[in-house]
This record gives C-alpha cells, structure tokens and sequence, in this order.
C-alpha cells in the first residue's frame, strides 16, 4: 500500500536586525515608558495593507522580507523602564527591531569557521559593505524612533549598535541566526508527526524531558511557562492542583 513520506520538521525562525540604543534624560523627558510600539509597512502602494489580505496586493511585510531596503516592520521596546532594578533614571535603553532574513546577510558570513571566543569576528568589523548594510538600517531605524518618539532628538542618543542575524548566529550558535527557534507555522501545531516530536517527553530517552519555547511557543513569558507546564506534566495530574 502506499505510505507517505514523513513531513519535514518546522524550519528555523528569520533573525532580526536591532538596534541597540543608549538615551540620555528620564522616561518623562525622552516620552517613553513600558509600552511597546509596532510599526507596520503600510502606505499607498499595498493600500494600507501591511498583510496583503486586501485586493490581491502583496502586503508589505511580505514585501519587506523579499527586499529590506522596502519600508520596515519594526517593533521599538524600551527595556529599561521594564526593569524594576535600573537605577538611573536619566540613562535609558531602548531596542529597535526588525525581522530579517537570513539570505539578506549570509553572504557576508567569513569562509573561515567562527571563533570559539565570543568576541568580535570579521564579519562585523572587516566587511565594509556589511557595514554598510548596517549603516542604512540604522538610519531608518532612528528615524522611525524619533518620528514616534519626538522627544528624542539626535542629542537624547549617546550609542546605537547595530546587530544582525550574523550576531546572532556568533553569540549564541542558532541555526541561521534564528532569533525565536522554530518558526511558528500552522503545520506546527496541527501535523501530529511535528506535535509528537516536539512535545515535552522524549520517548526515546528514559525519564528526558524538554522545555523552552521549541516545545510550546516563542517569546521570553511563553518560553519560562514551558518550564512551568513541563513540571507540572513531570509530577503528573495530582499535583496540578
């Protein structure tokens, strides 16, 4: 009879390029506080339409994942006013991101293998054309910092570092500089091959189980409740009470 194939496993998550700022002045006087602002490629030429849902336009985050030179996707955060334990109010922080495919900068990765030491490899201080690349998301990234937050002007900013989904990949050895593991996609949580293989108890280790955001979904809340439910499944129901 026939059998289909076995159905590949989810793929890796896109990275993101980020910008990482240093502000000088207070949250009252930069603007800013705990809310975090999500800017979507909308405008005149996908008709408003940053999904592509509407009249047979392609949306443009779609747009942008194809070409980052498109307009952003960003998410503006400020980390600092998050931080119960941050102690000087006139210095904050705030993280820029965007998604970003690995294709865009894989190009620039050095032939050579990767340091085994965390520091700085060529390809983020050598390659002039990467840095480029980073030069011009850094400035898109600051205006659309300070056209949402028009406190902040050019003196307010003391440092930005660009990152990449080649930072991610040296710093913390994720497949393609994933930066949320496995992409979260239907098939995911629907094909009982990919729910068997990615749930908590691994059947062929004895007593191994597995936590994180690759077994539940990503993001930092989601990813310490995995921890969570996982202990709960080891107890077993009696204790869930």
């Amino acid at each position: 009879g026939f059998a289909p194939a076995r159905s590949p496993l989810t793929q890796q998550s896109c990275g993101f390029a980020m910008a990482n700022v240093t502000l000088r002045g207070s949250a009252e006087e930069l603007g800013i506080g705990q809310a975090n602002t999500w800017v979507s490629p909308a405008s005149t030429a996908n008709n408003f339409d940053a999904l592509g849902s509407l009249d047979g336009l392609e949306g443009g985050i779609d747009l942008f994942m194809k070409d980052p030179s498109y307009d952003c996707a960003f998410g503006i955060t400020f980390p600092s006013c998050k931080d119960t334990l941050h102690d000087n109010p006139n210095i904050n922080t705030c993280q820029i991101l965007a998604p970003c495919e690995w294709d865009h900068v894989s190009k620039f990765r050095p032939d050579e293998p990767l340091p085994p030491a965390r520091h700085a490899p060529p390809h983020l201080t050598r390659n002039q054309s990467y840095n480029r690349l980073k030069e011009r998301w850094c400035k898109r990234m600051l205006a659309a910092l300070k056209a949402h937050y028009p406190k902040i002007t050019d003196n307010e900013i003391v440092t930005v570092n660009i990152s990449t989904p080649l930072s991610i990949e040296t710093y913390i050895r994720s497949e393609k500089g994933s930066a949320i593991g496995l992409d979260v996609t239907p098939k995911r949580f629907v094909d009982e091959e990919e729910i068997r293989t990615l749930d908590m108890k691994v059947d062929s280790v004895h007593n191994m189980w597995l936590c994180g955001q690759d077994v539940l979904m990503c993001g930092q809340v989601l990813a310490s409740l995995a921890g969570v439910l996982c202990a709960l499944r080891v107890l077993g129901p009696l204790a869930w009470v």
